[in-house]
C-alpha cells in the first residue's frame, strides 16, 4: 500500500510540474501549418510514473497564418478548458506589449498560483474567465491558473504582435 501511495504521489508531482518545465530544444513542426487531425502524443514519465504511460493532451493555437502546438497543464481548470471549451475563436486584445487576453462568457474552475516569472508561450487563466496568452516574458505579482503552454515560441512576438488578433484554439484529438 505504501509503495502504491508513493507511486501515486510521484505521478501527481510530475503532472503538477508539467507546465513549469521548459524544454531545451524546440520541437519540430511548431510554428508552421500542420495537420490538425494528429493523435495526442504519448510519453513515458520514467520509473516514478505508474505502469501506464501518461498522455500529453495537445491543442493548436492559430494566429496570423501561423500554427503552434500547445501542451495542456495538469490542472482541473486546464482539463475543463480542453474538454468543454475547445474549439474556440477568440478576438484577443493586447495588454502591456507582452500578452493577449479575452474574457470568456463561462467561468472555469481555478487553481491560482501567485505570479512570479511567466515565460513566453504560457497560456493562463486570470480570475475565472480571462484567458491570457503571454508572447513575452514578465515578472508579476498577479495570480493565474495554468492552462497550458506553447511548446515552441519561435517568432511568437511577431505573430501575436502589439495589436489585437484573432486566435483559434483547437484540441488535437
Amino acid at each position: 500500500m505504501k509503495k502504491f501511495l508513493l507511486v501515486l504521489l510521484a505521478a501527481l508531482a510530475v503532472t503538477a510540474s508539467a507546465c513549469k518545465a521548459q524544454e531545451s530544444a524546440p520541437q519540430a513542426g511548431s510554428g508552421v501549418a500542420e495537420d490538425e487531425t494528429s493523435a495526442p502524443e504519448t510519453v513515458s514519465e520514467g520509473p516514478e510514473a505508474s505502469a501506464e504511460e501518461e498522455e500529453k493532451l495537445l491543442f493548436t493555437v492559430r494566429a496570423n497564418g501561423h500554427v503552434y502546438t500547445a501542451e495542456l497543464c495538469g490542472s482541473e481548470a486546464a482539463r475543463y478548458f480542453y474538454d468543454n471549451m475547445l474549439p474556440l475563436e477568440l478576438e484577443m486584445t493586447d495588454l502591456n506589449g507582452n500578452e493577449k487576453y479575452y474574457y470568456l462568457e463561462e467561468k472555469l474552475p481555478t487553481e491560482p498560483e501567485v505570479g512570479g516569472h511567466i515565460e513566453k508561450g504560457e497560456i493562463m487563466l486570470f480570475g475565472q474567465s480571462c484567458v491570457m496568452i503571454f508572447y513575452g516574458e514578465v515578472d508579476t505579482g498577479y495570480s493565474y491558473t495554468r492552462l497550458g503552454r506553447i511548446t515552441d515560441t519561435d517568432k511568437l512576438e511577431l505573430v501575436l504582435g502589439n495589436s489585437d488578433v484573432t486566435v483559434k484554439l483547437k484540441a488535437k484529438k
